[in-house]
């Protein structure tokens, strides 16, 4: 079933899918084929695998656990069966199969939850104080901090930023091949501007090895950052700023859009910083603050027009 597979990301890779979307549909497929396997030995073609083998996946997967021992959320559950609805889908469409075994299938419905991985503005403050700037690795940390906070870039948009994409005199940056392959450009704040330009000067101009590399952010041997040191920096951070949630570089996206809407920010130029296709996608990291809520509800509603009979 490997040569389908391939065939079907090689048509996403075709369409734009960016290369992490194709790592976890990778990830997602080969999850099902090996579930397949091991229950149901006897298959050998894809056409084999039925409505009942994929219902029956569809439980696996509502009663599993994660690594850490909890239930698998909706939403995990969701993107691993919803990337094996849609190659089947895509199996059918190309002709590959005749009928399509989970057409009847229903996805699990994702909880709509108001997150708190986000941080105050007082919070924030906090955490930017930590790093050592007086330190190569800590006026490095200050920089990236500075610009997940100030850009709202995703953990995988700031690792790939390059020198090249990078106006620090006229205050923006360009973020090459967001999600979904599009490019978009990003204002710099001041305080960004001036860590991002020292540690250029003062750090990576010394830390690079490959003078053709023209990555911004590097680690004390020269390479790009990886995914899971970012995250380990951002969360040890949090930690030594007495911020008792784990805070990740998603969680500093998230504060920007919401200290942003605090601050009045119309919610269609947060659309545009954050890079989202769709209203909808912002929406969900900016939900509407109970404080302004309380105001127009105060000023609208007529019952609160109305004076307080106590008898």
């Amino acid at each position: 079933m490997e040569k389908e597979i391939k065939e079907y990301l090689d048509d996403c890779a075709r369409r734009g899918f960016a290369a992490t979307t194709l790592y976890s549909y990778r990830k997602a497929l080969e999850k099902f084929f090996n579930w397949v396997g091991r229950h149901y030995p006897g298959i050998r073609h894809i056409s084999e695998i039925n409505r009942s083998i994929v219902t029956e996946y569809q439980m696996h997967l509502y009663k599993s656990s994660s690594r850490w021992g909890k239930p698998l959320s909706a939403e995990t559950q969701h993107r691993w069966l919803g990337v094996v609805l849609w190659f089947f889908r895509w199996m059918v469409a190309e002709q590959k199969l005749l009928l399509d075994p989970t057409s009847a299938i229903r996805l699990p419905r994702r909880p709509q939850r108001i997150t708190r991985n986000y941080l105050s503005l007082k919070e924030v403050q906090k955490l930017l104080r930590i790093p050592d700037v007086c330190t190569d690795g800590g006026l490095r940390d200050r920089a990236i901090l500075e610009i997940l906070y100030c850009c709202g870039l995703r953990n995988s948009e700031l690792r790939k930023l390059a020198v090249s994409d990078l106006n620090l005199s006229d205050g923006w940056l360009v973020v090459r091949e967001g999600k979904g392959n599009k490019d978009r450009v990003v204002p710099l704040g001041k305080a960004a501007v001036y860590f991002l330009m020292l540690y250029l000067e003062k750090v990576r101009s010394r830390w690079i090895r490959n003078r053709k590399t023209d990555i911004v952010f590097l680690n004390r041997l020269g390479r790009p950052l990886s995914y899971d040191l970012l995250i380990a920096m951002v969360k040890k951070t949090a930690r030594l700023a007495g911020i008792k949630r784990t805070i990740t570089p998603h969680g500093l996206r998230h504060t920007c859009a919401t200290l942003m809407l605090r601050g009045h920010a119309d919610i269609r130029h947060i659309q545009e910083l954050l890079g989202h296709a769709s209203l909808s996608s912002t929406q969900i990291y900016t939900r509407v603050e109970i404080t302004d809520l309380k105001k127009v509800h105060a000023k609208c509603h007529p019952r609160e027009k109305e004076p307080i009979q106590k008898k």
